[in-house]
């Protein structure tokens, strides 16, 4: 299977998740775009030398990966293709700042951790992190409902319907790649990968396809009565569990950004100790 046919499936693969009866799937947009977006401004605020904290706030993404239906697989499939981007943005920090935090020793191997390296982590974790948040609201929420969420709470319409028409239009631009590579192949039988002089021809076929068939897209949209007024306009309802999981969350993210767990938790089990 192609590159471009393992995007495609990818894609369709997180539509269909978007479908499936999970307790995430069946809570209002409204609660999980509160709840992620409170989750990557506390994550992203933490302070690099904070790093033992900072792990601490994996507890959302991680229990909400395992207690839903969300294919661990794609996920792993989908994070490894953020991972490279996000060791290449820390790879230098550790070059960089070199001022010495602290010692470890592992046998008779001593390793001094700099701050470069602690800041170099602390990206890391963040990028993972924040990319887990934010695919565990794509992969239980269509797009419909989330754009729908953005209007309500004031986002303009044309900002909407521009991300909306966007999502929908990465299939039908793959689509067209795939059309385009697999005539390429045929034609050139034997030939490893496009050859460079055909890039730019291929590259604006491609886009005047893709703008001619969005065309046809939205042409048959308003054919069909769309319009951003209807399709935004419908009443949103919560109901306990929405508020449940709105305050169980962010009363978790927000203790564990503000207070100092680790230490809390360090004097309960030395009074605990001292107690015996």
């Amino acid at each position: 299977m192609s590159r471009i046919d393992r995007a495609i499936n990818g894609i369709n693969g997180l539509a269909q998740g978007q479908k499936d009866k999970s307790y995430l799937s069946l809570l209002n947009p409204l609660v999980k775009i509160t709840v992620t977006f409170l989750y990557l401004v506390m994550t992203v605020s933490f302070k690099p030398l904070q790093f033992s904290s900072l792990l601490l706030v994996a507890i959302y993404p991680v229990f909400v990966l395992i207690s839903s239906s969300i294919n661990l697989k794609r996920v792993a499939g989908n994070l490894s293709f953020f991972l490279p981007v996000i060791l290449v943005m820390a790879l230098l920090n550790p070059f960089f700042d070199r001022s010495p935090v602290f010692d470890l020793k592992f046998f008779s191997w001593n390793l001094t951790v700099t701050r470069g390296m602690i800041f170099s982590a602390s990206l890391v974790v963040k990028g993972v992190l924040t990319v887990l948040a934010t695919y565990i609201l794509v992969a239980t929420t269509p797009i419909n409902e989330i754009c729908s969420a953005f209007a309500k709470v004031g986002l303009p319409s044309v900002m909407v319907v521009q991300l909306m028409l966007s999502f929908r239009y990465i299939n039908v631009f793959l689509e067209e790649v795939k059309k385009t590579s697999q005539a390429y192949s045929l034609r050139a039988p034997g030939q490893k990968g496009i050859g460079f002089s055909a890039w730019g021809s291929l590259t604006g076929g491609i886009i005047l396809r893709s703008f001619d068939r969005a065309q046809e897209i939205y042409e048959a949209m308003n054919l069909r009565g769309f319009s951003t007024e209807a399709f935004f306009s419908e009443k949103t309802t919560f109901a306990l569990s929405d508020f449940l999981y709105l305050f169980l969350w962010s009363g978790i993210i927000i203790a564990l950004r503000f207070f100092p767990v680790f230490d809390l938790l360090g004097q309960m089990v030395e009074k605990a100790i001292g107690a015996f």
